[in-house]
């Protein structure tokens, strides 16, 4: 008989179905909305065309005497023909039935029996799912089983259970990055960190270690890494950044939150890596109940076993999960190269030719070069490429400075009967692990930075890498199957490498390090337990730059307020003060948004140099005050993409621009707003773009839309955000099979030939929309001149001292234009510069600022900005020498500045000693709002940042910068010669009485009038202070007190700022005027803003009226109708109406 009379409709009844079996508590297993829900009804059509092909019934449904179905049919015990191993009792589904039997049933009506079996089936359905999770439970049984470290469970928790701190040394694709984590949760501990050097690897291993303990829904395993957090009150394990831990450990010295800390990857001695060893030391002294467990697999015993202490176990696991055949092919002779020449790929290519020869194409295996850099990539790649035209190899580059899509091309399949060739950096070298690379071709060359104190440059050198990293490479090849290492070097080279890669301690700057240290209390730096201390000289040359940017005293060592903020902002010292400056003078919304694109990875990919059309499209975008600012707009056209509706992401692909990186971007400028805020340093309205939800909470959202219709648009977003997330998740666990008709880097309609990175660009998409206030996102608007001379300002108060003079000669260049630091007599501008693409000149006393100077092979000014000579250094240089009438201006001990005369100067020079004073003293009252000592400022801290004298100051000091900023003032500036440098300072030290101090940064009476540069004519001497007096001296009014003096140009500019001190309440009461005026301005436009026209959606009426006007018309309004073609006058009998209260 056919069963086909037991099945439901389930368009028909799926309302019914659902109440009954899958809404609320009724089958947790099988939610409403999760994918088990949605299998289900794809089972059970299947189920059901199954059973009407075959006919017959499963199982005979036992009745009543009354004919009707049993509940409870399904038996509690085992039985055989039903197949089932237990039964879930679902009390809902009989009450339902026992009360409609007083009803007559409709013939249209699910039956009893039809019920019954629909529980059935679903009965079915659990137990599939159930032996299907069995299965899985005993495939990943099976296979953590096999890895080598699963021998040492029991060695490692013993080791733990007796000892504070435990070193694990396990070769490459040992397991133990995944399954240390899980025997310490299955031992009993709680709340672990695991700690990687990488975002991309703890978002991979917490999603690894989620599924291999069946917790892929749940919040067990967790991450947190930058912007991107998975973890809740339950989580007991949760994969971190080793910058984040040490971001919490500022806020909590104790990590009370964790018990077992684990550092993965410790080999790789990143700067953080060494910091957070030497925390952690300190701490398990402080706390005898953590435990610290390190792990890696080319570890230096010796030296982390002493740093430590001798008695700490290590846990070596030896073999690798499959065995790897090692070869070495040495480069020929005739195929070395120069360190500026670009790598021979013939060696490389014989590897391809000697696998196609040897290895059958049936035989599945990619292969993964290594190389130094981008131009080796290119050279490896093109060869490739010309050796195979496409038949058997796919060519896939690997870098930085990829694309995310382009990144993740190397993870996917190549198709039947191809294998992929990935060229790549040292980034494959142990932050991703590629399924299917059965090959590896090691150049055993690497590029690193390093860092040279006496140039104050980073040069990115090419290296022979050490033995620990030949291994790393090595193990590559061996962790999804058996594999073949090409070692393309001889032997006795790998004899000639050190044993482990120089510490990043050791090759960069440590001015952030030792202000994080200062920043969490140590008393003295030099005494921090480094694993290895870098040299004394370069922890004093860091201290001093410290001194240098204000960020502590130099006479005790201790914190400035600004060095306290700049220690909270997660960003370079250079940007920090920026956005302190930024603040303090009101632009901080285009300050934040400018050191957030400076603070992430360039949004550039190599496809916007190296394609035409892409620089083409992006060439309206460009500005002539270099890369900042053209990373300005570039953000601005991107938001007016996204406001537009329009498909930012193809926006960007056009022009070589990585998206995810100005998301990025987006996310840190909200942190760094949310962190000025928070200091006190910045008003709301000042920078914010807040979310919808965010904006309502403070009473500033613009969307006039109602709370209803708002809340049901967040919440469908909200719903569809965590759907893509979820369907993220699942198909990152998917590998995919590579198109060849979508691998051109350039194409913008093919993509990358799956749907991943749509997947991705719709989360961050709809994140975006969730975080930011569209309304207020639209109302934003270029910069004005105005303001982008003072943003340029904020930048050069970041930047300094760090300044290039053009070489004199540049006029006649027609190549590259050279410039000289103080360090450095000559760099360039890079060739993809803005200012060099787009053909800049310096003007006549042009300087330019610079973020950095990087040597690859040139030395290339970073972000270089052309600033105006004389505002540049006599608003911001340490310290200036003149001579008496201020035309000869030695700044900052390497720069002379030359105004075109006399008066130039001493307008000038007075204008910028006023600028200095102002902006010193509001600096200085910003900071003191962080003393968290002073309970009494506290309280005040945000009224008196709300106080309009405080708004009325801000505009008065950005208005005297912007007029000194554009006043035209001729100038020259040029490298002061050695002779005048040699002058200055032995007239400096002579203590001479000529010379005059007229600030703490302004001495004159150094240099004399004689332009001549050798040192007879250039130093000052006691025969010429007569000489010097009388010619200078002249009359001269003071236009603060109105009387005469006879002064010389050092007396007036200090007489002018004491006498601004003594008339301080003159000025006081002219602040106060312009404060009033500006306030009843700002009331007038806050009145008209109140008063906007309003439609009430019950009576239709319009009037104007305040917030608090028309909430109580909505509460009070009963829908009588007032026309929409009424008189303009109804509006006032409505405002009226309100006023009155009837």
């Amino acid at each position: 008989m056919s069963s086909s009379h037991l099945f439901l409709d389930t368009d028909r009844h799926r309302r019914l179905l659902d109440r009954l079996f899958f809404t609320g508590d009724n089958l947790p297993i099988v939610a409403g909305s999760n994918k088990a829900y949605k299998d289900f009804w794809a089972f059970y059509e299947r189920y059901k065309r199954f059973k009407c092909r075959s006919g017959g019934s499963d199982v005979s449904l036992p009745v009543s005497s009354d004919g009707a179905a049993v509940s409870g049919d399904i038996g509690g015990q085992y039985d055989a023909a039903k197949k089932l191993n237990f039964r879930i009792k679902n009390r809902r589904l009989g009450d339902y039935i026992r009360h409609r039997r007083d009803s007559p049933l409709k013939s249209t009506d699910a039956t009893d029996e039809q019920l019954y079996y629909f529980e059935f089936v679903l009965h079915l359905y659990l137990d599939f799912m159930q032996k299907q999770k069995l299965s899985k439970i005993l495939q990943l049984r099976r296979s953590r089983e096999a890895l080598p470290v699963f021998k040492h469970k029991a060695e490692i928790i013993a080791a733990l259970q007796q000892h504070q701190s435990v070193l694990v040394a396990g070769d490459t694709g040992c397991g133990k990055s995944t399954q240390v984590p899980q025997y310490l949760l299955e031992a009993g501990y709680q709340l672990i960190a695991v700690t990687q050097p990488r975002r991309l690897a703890c978002i991979a291993l917490a999603a690894r270690v989620s599924y291999e303990t069946l917790n892929e829904y749940g919040s067990l395993i967790g991450h947190q890494v930058r912007f991107d957090k998975a973890r809740s009150s339950s989580t007991r394990v949760v994969f971190l950044t080793e910058g984040l831990l040490l971001r919490q450990m500022q806020a909590d010295p104790q990590l009370k939150q964790y018990n077992v800390i684990v550092l993965d990857e410790v080999h790789e001695r990143h700067l953080h890596t060494d910091f957070l060893l030497g925390l952690l030391k300190c701490l398990l002294r402080v706390r005898s109940d953590v435990k610290l467990v390190l792990m890696s697999a080319t570890i230096n015993l010796h030296l982390f076993a002493s740093f430590l202490g001798g008695d700490v176990p290590v846990v070596r696991v030896p073999g690798r999960l499959h065995p790897i055949q090692l070869e070495y092919w040495p480069v020929r002779d005739s195929e070395l190269t120069g360190k500026s020449e670009a790598l021979d790929p013939g060696p490389y290519v014989r590897v391809l030719r000697h696998i196609d020869s040897r290895y059958p194409p049936e035989e599945r295996g990619d292969l993964l070069i290594f190389v130094a850099g981008m131009r080796d990539i290119v050279a490896v790649s093109e060869a490739a490429k010309a050796y195979d035209e496409g038949r058997r190899w796919l060519v896939l580059p690997l870098h930085g400075s990829l694309s995310a899509e382009e990144q993740d091309r190397v993870f996917h399949m190549a198709p039947e009967g191809m294998r992929k060739c990935i060229v790549s950096t040292n980034i494959a070298e142990t932050s991703v692990t590629i399924d299917g690379v059965r090959f590896v071709a090691d150049s055993g060359r690497v590029k690193e930075l390093s860092w040279d104190a006496s140039s104050r440059m980073q040069r990115l050198q090419q290296f022979w890498i050490s033995k620990a990293s030949a291994e790393q490479r090595k193990g590559r090849a061996g962790r999804t199957g058996p594999g073949v290492a090409f070692r393309l070097y001889s032997e006795q080279d790998l004899a000639a490498m050190q044993e482990y890669s120089t510490p990043e301690l050791l090759r960069v700057p440590l001015d952030s390090l030792l202000l994080q240290l200062i920043a969490m209390g140590l008393p003295d730096v030099r005494r921090f337990p480094f694993v290895e201390s870098p040299d004394t000289s370069r922890l004093e040359e860091s201290l001093t730059s410290l001194a240098s940017h204000g960020a502590v005293n130099a006479a005790d060592e201790t914190l400035t307020p600004l060095g306290a903020l700049l220690a909270r902002l997660p960003v370079d010292i250079v940007l920090g003060k920026m956005l302190v400056t930024a603040a303090a003078i009101g632009v901080a919304d285009a300050a934040l948004t400018m050191a957030a694109l400076l603070a992430v990875q360039s949004p550039l990919t190599n496809r916007a140099h190296s394609d035409r059309e892409a620089a083409d499209a992006r060439s309206s975008l460009e500005s002539d005050e270099g890369g900042a600012f053209t990373l300005l707009n570039l953000y601005d056209a991107w938001l007016a993409e996204k406001l537009a509706g329009r498909d930012s992401r193809r926006w960007c692909r056009r022009r070589g621009i990585e998206e995810q990186r100005l998301y990025e971007a987006a996310k840190l400028r909200r942190q760094f707003g949310r962190l000025l805020q928070d200091c006190g340093l910045v008003d709301r309205d000042d920078w914010d773009e807040a979310g919808r939800e965010d904006s309502k909470k403070e009473g500033a959202t613009t969307d006039h839309r109602s709370d209803g219709a708002r809340l049901s648009e967040d919440r469908n977003q909200r719903r569809r955000l965590a759907a893509l997330k979820r369907e993220s998740r699942t198909g990152r666990q998917r590998r995919r099979v590579l198109r060849l008709d979508a691998l051109e880097l350039g194409d913008d309609d093919k993509g990358d030939g799956n749907d991943s990175g749509d997947i991705g660009s719709d989360i961050r998409d709809l994140e975006f929309r969730l975080s930011h206030d569209l309304d207020r996102l639209a109302e934003r608007r270029r910069l004005t001149g105005r303001e982008a001379g003072l943003v340029k300002a904020v930048l050069l108060a970041g930047l300094h001292p760090q300044l290039a003079v053009p070489d004199s000669a540049n006029s006649s260049r027609s190549g590259e234009m050279v410039f000289h630091t103080a360090a450095h007599r000559l760099v360039l501008l890079h060739p993809y510069d803005p200012l060099t693409t787009g053909g800049w000149r310096p003007d006549q006393g042009q300087l330019v600022a610079y973020l950095g100077i990087l040597e690859t092979t040139k030395p290339y000014l970073v972000h270089p900005l052309p600033v105006p000579g004389l505002p540049a250094l006599l608003l911001f240089a340490t310290r200036i020498h003149g001579n008496a009438s201020g035309t000869r201006l030695l700044c900052d001990g390497w720069l002379e500045l030359r105004p075109s005369s006399a008066d130039v100067a001493e307008s000038a020079l007075a204008a910028a000693v006023a600028l200095r004073s102002r902006l010193g003293n509001r600096l200085s009252r910003l900071l003191r709002r962080l003393d968290n000592r002073d309970e009494e400022l506290q309280q005040q801290q945000q009224q008196d940042h709300k106080d309009p004298s405080d708004r009325v100051e801000q505009r008065l000091l950005a208005n005297k910068l912007s007029e000194f900023l554009h006043a035209q003032l001729p100038h020259e500036v040029r490298m002061a010669s050695s002779a005048t440098i040699a002058a200055a300072a032995a007239a400096s030290a002579s203590a001479s009485s000529s010379v005059e101090t007229v600030t703490n940064w302004l001495s004159l009476g150094i240099l004399t009038d004689d332009s001549a540069d050798c040192e007879e004519s250039s130093l000052n001497t006691d025969n010429l202070e007569d000489s010097h007096a009388s010619y200078l001296e002249r009359l001269w009014l003071c236009r603060v007190c109105q009387q005469e003096f006879v002064l010389n140009l050092a007396g007036r500019l200090a007489h002018q700022t004491d006498c601004r001190r003594s008339a301080s309440d003159d000025a006081a009461q002219h602040d106060k005027d312009l404060e009033d005026e500006l306030l009843q301005q700002k009331q007038q436009k806050q009145s008209e803003q109140q008063q906007r026209k309003s439609v009430c959606p019950r009576c239709r009426c319009r009037f104007g009226g305040s917030t608090a006007e028309i909430l109580r018309h909505r509460r009070d309004c009963h829908g009588s109708a007032v026309s929409d073609d009424a008189e303009p006058g109804t509006a006032l009998v409505v405002q009226g109406h309100l006023d009155t209260g009837s």
